[in-house]
């Protein structure tokens, strides 16, 4: 369940969770117009307690006119950030930018809702690793990096291949290492899937039991104590 949380004054400049958006952090806006409307944008900026900026989708201004761009119509935002904490605030729209891009201007929320969805804590990494059964079009296995693990899942990072496509829910392997060095195997499935600036980044779930992923961070170093 989520934790609300009140901002007590727009003076208040020292909002944490809100601190953890940062500018082209992805965000999905959801209007409950007529007929509900669903949309990916990605924060340009805020400024804490008075609005913030979005990104619309091409050809959002003529699409969504009577519904999205009317002053005062209440949108809902959510976000997933990193560490897995889902973020989601509803707020009016105060108006549209159309030039030189078409941005959204919002007004700053005046509660924000919160929700860990993450079991495990995860501790930060940067262990060579391979995924392979990807689901990327012509690139059967992908190098990157995990950034972070725990003992029920990791992020991996990589290069945007030249063909992005959807792999939420793909189950796949998770080579720890890279080919000359490997220590071992995971399979995992994709929870998440988010793109930032030139690089992807998959949430992946494993599928192994606790005490075999320990097994292999103790091989790669990694502090199980921050992990409990």
């Amino acid at each position: 369940m989520m934790a609300a949380i009140k901002i007590p004054s727009i003076d208040n400049h020292k909002f944490a969770v809100f601190n953890k958006m940062s500018p082209g952090c992805s965000l999905t806006v959801q209007v409950n117009a007529a007929q509900t409307i669903r949309f990916s944008s990605q924060l340009i900026g805020y400024e804490m307690g008075s609005y913030l900026l979005i990104t619309l989708p091409a050809g959002a201004k003529d699409k969504y006119h009577n519904t999205l761009m009317v002053s005062g119509y209440e949108v809902v935002i959510r976000a997933l950030l990193d560490g897995g904490l889902c973020l989601a605030f509803s707020c009016p729209v105060e108006s549209l930018v159309s030039y030189p891009h078409e941005f959204l201007v919002l007004s700053f929320p005046k509660h924000i809702e919160t929700c860990q969805l993450r079991k495990h804590p995860r501790a930060a990494t940067c262990i060579s690793a391979m995924i392979e059964n990807t689901g990327f079009e012509q690139v059967p296995v992908i190098n990157g990096c995990i950034q972070d693990i725990s003992l029920g899942g990791c992020c991996f990072v990589f290069d945007m291949p030249a063909k992005v496509k959807d792999v939420h829910h793909r189950k796949l392997m998770v080579n720890l290492g890279d080919q000359q060095h490997s220590v071992g195997m995971l399979a995992g499935e994709v929870r998440n899937q988010r793109k930032q600036q030139t690089k992807i980044r998959l949430g992946i779930a494993f599928d192994e039991t606790t005490s075999q992923v320990a097994a292999l961070c103790r091989q790669l170093h990694v502090d199980l104590a921050a992990l409990r």
